[in-house]
């Protein structure tokens, strides 16, 4: 027996301020020796490509640092390695290529330019939520599991795919994915976990996981796949894509043809 949730959307925010905002650090891999470590400063620079190697990695606190990925000439690999970074934001600037083999407690990550970007590690989301923003042509992997604190969502941007190896999951209680301008969330899992809820806002967006149609049909208008497009005429419906996986979609109103003589 299911028990019917009534959707609802969280505020959205496109932008987080932060008083104590830090400093932007851009990854060279240039440490001798030790080319793929986070952990290890010489494997950065600050302010800019050009900027000074710092004295420090980028924090371990919460002063939001931003770390960046992205080609400059002073970039000597793009495999890093780590264990686990807080609360900073993670930037794949029209970049493409990356290894990032660590997880992070993050308040966004941002990727962009043609083709993918993979995080292996285990990441979640900070206390009240964070974004993710694919840009259209690019597709970021997260490998490593993706936990939605309880009562917060996963904001979607962009028109990229993302995808996931295995199914995000809630902390406790109910948590949320927000797809808000026509992303593609890939799922490579079977079963949605209960405890959290899709909510799709533009007609665009598209939601694959690997189930039967019949699945995700039971699910859509109750707890875990709901319309915020709320368009009259488009149904939220799902179809068989092939090779094992369903996607819940917008079928668009039926069109009449006018002959006008």
């Amino acid at each position: 027996m299911k028990t019917r949730l009534i959707g609802f959307a969280l505020p959205i925010f496109c932008a987080i301020a932060l008083s104590g905002l830090g400093a932007s650090y851009f990854w060279t891999g240039a440490a001798a020796g030790d080319g793929n470590n986070y952990w290890n400063a010489g494997n950065w620079v600050t302010g800019s490509v050009n900027g000074p190697v710092p004295a420090n990695p980028p924090a371990y606190n919460d002063h939001q640092d931003q770390v960046v990925f992205t080609d400059h000439p002073g970039l000597e690999n793009k495999k890093v390695e780590g264990n686990w970074a807080e609360n900073n934001t993670v930037t794949f600037q029209n970049s493409t290529g990356w290894d990032v083999d660590m997880g992070f407690l993050n308040y966004g990550v941002s990727s962009t330019g043609n083709g993918t970007n993979i995080i292996r590690g285990w990441c979640k989301t900070v206390s009240f939520g964070s974004w993710t923003t694919v840009g259209e042509g690019n597709t970021l992997v997260f490998a490593g599991g993706f936990c939605i604190d309880g009562w917060q969502a996963l904001y979607l941007f962009g028109t990229g795919t993302a995808v996931f190896h295995s199914y995000p999951y809630a902390a406790y209680d109910w948590s949320y994915i927000l797809l808000l301008d026509g992303s593609l969330v890939r799922v490579e899992h079977a079963v949605p976990v209960g405890n959290v809820q899709v909510q799709l806002f533009n007609r665009y967006s598209r939601f694959q996981y690997k189930n039967t149609v019949k699945n995700a049909e039971d699910y859509i208008g109750w707890d875990v796949f709901v319309d915020k497009y709320e368009r009259p005429g488009f149904v939220l419906s799902a179809r068989d894509i092939g090779d094992g996986y369903v996607e819940v979609y917008f079928k668009p109103p039926p069109y009449t043809l006018v002959i006008v003589k």
